[in-house]
């Protein structure tokens, strides 16, 4: 199924409610996408750093480091965004 997707993002990895459906599905998706890395990009935004992750995470962790891993810092922009939402909204 994402092997038809050249480029799959997932924003804030670290979020998911890791049930057991959760854990077993999210676990498939992304050592499927792992393994194909020379030919899919997978791109994972995380709140965490790799080290951060919880244990459940281990796994995830390690294939992380093994990529590139880019820090962004800075301020949250959702106020900002949101406030202006409010006001193009008006």
């Amino acid at each position: 199924m994402t092997e038809s997707l050249p480029v799959l993002c997932i924003e804030e990895v670290d979020r998911v409610n890791l049930t057991g459906w959760a854990r077993e599905t999210l676990h498939r998706l992304l050592d499927a996408r792992y393994n194909q890395r020379r030919e899919l990009l997978t791109v994972l935004a995380s709140n965490l750093a790799p080290e951060q992750l919880p244990a459940d995470f281990g796994y995830l962790a390690s294939r992380m480091r093994g990529g590139q891993v880019v820090e962004v810092a800075g301020l949250d922009m959702r106020p900002a965004i949101a406030m202006r939402e409010r006001v193009d909204i008006n």
